[in-house]
């Protein structure tokens, strides 16, 4: 046995591997679940974009205000007597605003019916921010967020659904004097502008822009090069999608145009709890049951939970700074949550506490590195650090 005096661990490491006979020597961790949640194990995309990384580093979210998210969608699940049911989504669905564009903008909240029968916008809410840590279910993006569900699609019959322009007017007209913070739009039309030169969408889009609503919006499912409207808007974020694989997905418009990528294949999340989507009742939908769960409706989602939680981490008054419509990406521009959220808010390596990371706190790493006397653990920087090691990755 080798021990340490002073219980640096660390310390210890170096004087192990410096026996010969050692080929290497490494701390014995604990490994966890990052969340309970029975089908997180399904949910690849959120580990494709480091959301665990995001979630394990210092990174403290607001919850008052919670960040507010509206999506204009086919609601949310409902029950017989229009309270949220769903076990997944109800802590996170907005009490005090909600819209059906069929219904009266005037009827008070409690009878606004947001009732989802077609199980899109149950799936968006889901990817946004489902709860966590029940036991139940998955995990959403932002485990506190406030969604305010939009009713804009309707169903004529089972799985049929229509969504007039005017409808689009209405969810628009009522959702820039929300205070939202971000509004996700998972729908579009095709060639919208040719036929809509200066249509009325774009006075409502242009408004909320204005008010610093950040606007996104998928880029569609026809494999086209550019991004069907109302993504094609210059101030919304077009996003197309992609698969396991970092690849473009096949049917994913957006090809050339889109703004940014995210998972949109094979995406499972939350549907209304009742038989009609899943027999056993649990508000979770099997992979691949049909294209309705995947395509860049669920990418769009992805960017919005993302920007919810990059806003979600300093107050509304720094958000400026933070800069959360500004995505980072992999290098297949695939959108990465670590790198988009943390790279702004990183509070463990603030030494001064200055609310930045100044050039002050780059020296204070810079000077430890390859110094093992000067080892800091809280320099040694996830994910990249844990090695015992300051060294360039850890600066950089």
């Amino acid at each position: 046995l080798v021990e340490t005096p002073d219980d640096n661990i660390e310390n210890l490491q170096k004087i192990v591997e410096l026996d010969p006979t050692v080929k290497s020597a490494r701390k014995n961790e604990i490994a966890e679940l990052l969340t309970n949640d029975p089908r997180w194990i399904d949910q690849w995309g959120h580990r494709k974009i480091r959301i665990e990384e995001t979630w394990f580093t210092e990174t403290t979210g607001r919850t008052n205000p919670k960040v507010k998210v509206g999506i204009i969608d086919t609601g949310v699940s409902l029950d017989s007597n229009l309270n949220y049911n769903h076990y997944d989504l109800g802590p996170n669905l907005s009490n005090t605003k909600r819209y059906n564009t069929a219904q009266d903008s005037a009827l008070p909240f409690s009878a606004q019916d947001v009732t989802d029968t077609l199980g899109h916008g149950t799936h968006m809410a889901g990817i946004i921010g489902a709860t966590a840590n029940n036991n139940l279910g998955i995990a959403g993006l932002n485990w506190n967020v406030e969604i305010i569900p939009i009713k804009a699609i309707i169903a004529t019959i089972i799985g049929e659904r229509e969504w007039p322009l005017a409808y689009l007017y209405s969810a628009l007209n009522w959702a820039q004097y929300q205070d939202l913070d971000i509004l996700n739009m998972s729908l579009g039309w095709q060639n919208h502008y040719q036929e809509n030169d200066g249509d009325n969408a774009d006075y409502y889009i242009d408004n909320m822009l204005t008010f610093g609503v950040i606007i996104i919006a998928a880029a569609g499912n026809d494999g086209r090069n550019d991004c069907i409207y109302p993504a094609a808007h210059a101030g919304v974020i077009c996003v197309a999608a992609t698969d396991q694989n970092d690849a473009l997905a096949v049917g994913s418009s957006g090809r050339q145009d889109a703004d940014i990528l995210a998972p949109g294949v094979d995406i499972i999340s939350t549907v209304p709890t009742d038989s009609l989507f899943d027999g056993n009742g649990n508000g979770v939908e099997s992979l691949n049951q049909d294209n309705l769960f995947g395509g860049t409706s669920m990418a769009a989602a992805y960017v919005s939970g993302v920007t919810a939680l990059c806003m979600s981490v300093v107050p509304v008054s720094e958000r400026a700074e933070l800069k959360c419509s500004r995505y980072w990406h992999n290098g297949f521009g695939r959108i990465d949550a670590w790198a988009t959220v943390w790279y702004h808010n990183c509070n463990k390596i603030d030494n001064n506490h200055d609310g930045k990371v100044s050039s002050q706190d780059r020296q204070a790493i810079a000077f430890r590195v390859n110094q093992p006397s000067l080892y800091s653990p809280p320099l040694d920087v996830f994910p990249v650090g844990g090695d015992g090691n300051i060294d360039s990755a850890d600066a950089y």
